[in-house]
Protein backbone atom coordinates (compact mmCIF):
# COMPACT_ATOMS: atom_id res chain seq x y z
CA UNK A 1 0.00 0.00 0.00
CA UNK A 2 1.24 3.49 -0.76
CA UNK A 3 2.22 5.48 2.31
CA UNK A 4 -0.08 8.42 1.56
CA UNK A 5 -3.05 6.07 1.21
CA UNK A 6 -2.13 4.24 4.41
CA UNK A 7 -1.99 7.51 6.36
CA UNK A 8 -5.31 8.76 4.98
CA UNK A 9 -7.07 5.41 5.51
CA UNK A 10 -5.88 5.12 9.10
CA UNK A 11 -6.33 8.78 10.04
CA UNK A 12 -2.65 9.24 10.86
CA UNK A 13 -0.92 12.53 10.17
CA UNK A 14 2.43 12.68 8.44
CA UNK A 15 3.71 14.62 11.44
CA UNK A 16 2.68 11.86 13.89
CA UNK A 17 4.34 9.14 11.84
CA UNK A 18 7.42 11.32 11.35
CA UNK A 19 7.80 11.69 15.11
CA UNK A 20 7.57 7.91 15.59
CA UNK A 21 10.08 7.28 12.79
CA UNK A 22 12.33 10.07 14.14
CA UNK A 23 12.52 12.13 10.96
CA UNK A 24 11.25 15.62 10.20
CA UNK A 25 7.69 16.21 9.07
CA UNK A 26 9.10 17.74 5.89
CA UNK A 27 11.07 14.59 5.11
CA UNK A 28 7.98 12.44 5.78
CA UNK A 29 5.96 14.64 3.43
CA UNK A 30 8.53 14.15 0.68
CA UNK A 31 8.47 10.38 1.19
CA UNK A 32 4.65 10.19 1.34
CA UNK A 33 4.35 12.21 -1.86
CA UNK A 34 7.04 10.14 -3.58
CA UNK A 35 9.32 13.13 -4.07
CA UNK A 36 12.24 11.38 -2.37
CA UNK A 37 13.22 7.85 -1.53
CA UNK A 38 13.86 7.09 2.14
CA UNK A 39 17.03 5.44 3.34
CA UNK A 40 16.85 1.68 3.86
CA UNK A 41 16.81 2.27 7.61
CA UNK A 42 13.90 4.73 7.46
CA UNK A 43 11.99 2.46 5.05
CA UNK A 44 12.40 -0.44 7.48
CA UNK A 45 11.11 1.64 10.41
CA UNK A 46 8.10 2.83 8.37
CA UNK A 47 7.35 -0.77 7.45
CA UNK A 48 7.49 -1.73 11.14
CA UNK A 49 5.34 1.24 12.24
CA UNK A 50 2.67 0.34 9.66
CA UNK A 51 2.71 -3.34 10.62
CA UNK A 52 3.90 -4.24 7.14
CA UNK A 53 0.99 -2.58 5.34
CA UNK A 54 3.51 -0.24 3.70
CA UNK A 55 6.50 -2.36 2.74
CA UNK A 56 10.06 -1.16 2.47
CA UNK A 57 10.11 -2.46 -1.11
CA UNK A 58 7.20 -0.15 -1.99
CA UNK A 59 9.05 2.76 -0.42
CA UNK A 60 12.45 2.02 -1.94
CA UNK A 61 11.23 0.97 -5.40
CA UNK A 62 7.87 2.71 -5.99
CA UNK A 63 8.01 2.37 -9.77
CA UNK A 64 8.08 -1.43 -9.45
CA UNK A 65 5.11 -1.46 -7.05
CA UNK A 66 2.79 0.15 -9.60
Amino acid sequence: MRLDIYLKTNGISQRDLAEKVKITATHMNLIANRRCTPSKKVAKVIEEMTNGEVTRMELLYPEEAM
